[in-house]
């Protein structure tokens, strides 16, 4: 009887020690529960966080697309411009080189006439008015080409403006390709200069 009450009380013992381990390791699986549910807590908050980067993100990248697209065309409005200008200016040298031809042609005829009248020494009044005539026509050649020169410069100084517009355009384009790049979840920006 004593054997038994001895293997009972021994009994209990284990068992009461194994209450006591159970509800140890029972309390040690709930602080673990909880470290994991502040994990999770803490991964959910970030993920949400990276989700609203993401958002960001794509906005910037279709703000910049955008913006692209806007210096794209005000470029080619530009090149257009400078192309229209250049091909005035190629004209405007053609008429230029044609007036000095004209007036090279004239101061010869000039050059002539104050020879034969150097030659005749006789005063002559149809040829004074023939004289002034040529003079008269040589002025008149002379202020459309200085009116000519006058329009290149202007022309000039125009294509000059326009490629300094472009040169900018050309810049702020390269300044703008940055493009934002999605690689496996994971946003990044990539320079391409």
């Amino acid at each position: 009887m004593w054997k038994n009450r001895c293997e009972l009380e021994s009994r209990i013992k284990e068992l009461e020690d194994c209450q006591i381990q159970t509800e140890q390791e029972r309390d040690q699986v709930k602080a673990d529960m909880a470290a994991v549910t502040d994990e999770c807590n803490k991964y959910s908050q970030i993920v949400a966080d990276l989700e609203v980067q993401a958002e960001n993100l794509t906005q910037q990248m279709e703000s910049l697309k955008s913006e692209l697209a806007s210096q794209e065309s005000v470029k080619r409005e530009l090149e257009g411009e400078k192309m229209s200008l250049e091909v005035r200016i190629a004209e405007q040298e053609e008429q230029r080189e044609a007036l000095e031809k004209e007036k090279a042609d004239l101061l010869k005829d000039v050059e002539r006439w104050k020879e034969r009248v150097e030659y005749e020494k006789q005063p002559n009044i149809a040829f004074e008015k023939e004289n002034e005539e040529i003079r008269t026509t040589i002025k008149e050649l002379e202020e459309e080409l200085q009116a000519e020169r006058t329009l290149t410069k202007e022309s000039k100084e125009q294509i000059n403006s326009l490629q300094a517009s472009l040169d900018q355009a050309k810049k702020q384009q390269v300044g703008t390709q940055n493009i934002l790049c999605c690689d496996a979840g994971t946003f990044r920006v990539v320079n391409q200069n």
